[in-house]
């Protein structure tokens, strides 16, 4: 009787072992097939915009986030324009700034250029700053403009600083959302 204890307690205890170890072999596979969908949640765009709210870069004094759209007085000019400077065209749909208000941010495929437009005479308030946008369909760095080495043109009788960078690829597609920052260096 004793012999036959001893046997279905040892029975009982490679059961364990045995289903410890498929929860375990199942708890990798599922870790390895998901991994990859994580990884791109975190990317997605509600995940991206964390960022926009909360302050990933800390000493951002201007945030923007905007869909693009193709300008209706040049069709091959895509980007996002309030209306300041020329027709609007493209959504803002979200913005947080304290001295560098974003009026237009567009690609000019003729010039292979970025032009970003601020409201006022900003070409002291932006020295030692760096716009950096993303692309948040993909959450990945999408271009970047520094205000040193990009002279801005003030232009006193409209009221606005324009800056452009030469861009090789087109930085727009229409109905792209993208999410900037205007930063410290």
């Amino acid at each position: 009787m004793r012999l036959m204890l001893r046997a279905s307690r040892g029975a009982a205890f490679v059961e364990y072992g045995i289903l410890i170890g498929l929860i375990a072999v199942l708890a990798i596979a599922a870790v390895f097939s998901l991994g990859g969908r994580v990884q791109t949640s975190f990317k997605s765009p509600a995940a991206t915009l964390g960022w926009f709210n909360d302050g990933v870069s800390g000493e951002a004094v201007a945030r923007y986030r905007f869909r693009a759209a193709q300008s209706p007085d040049n069709p091959q000019i895509i980007g996002f324009n309030d209306g300041y400077v020329g027709t609007a065209y493209g959504t803002m749909e979200e913005s947080s700034f304290t001295d560098l208000e974003l009026l237009s941010a567009q690609y000019i495929p003729q010039m292979n250029q970025i032009r970003v437009t601020m409201a006022g005479d900003t070409v002291s308030t932006a020295a030692g700053h760096r716009l950096s946008c993303i692309d948040l369909s993909l959450g990945d760095p999408f271009f970047t403009m520094d205000f040193d080495t990009v002279p801005g043109n003030y232009d006193f009788f409209n009221g606005y600083t324009s800056y452009g960078i030469v861009s090789t690829e087109a930085p727009f597609s229409l109905d792209q959302e993208l999410a900037c920052t205007v930063a410290k260096k």
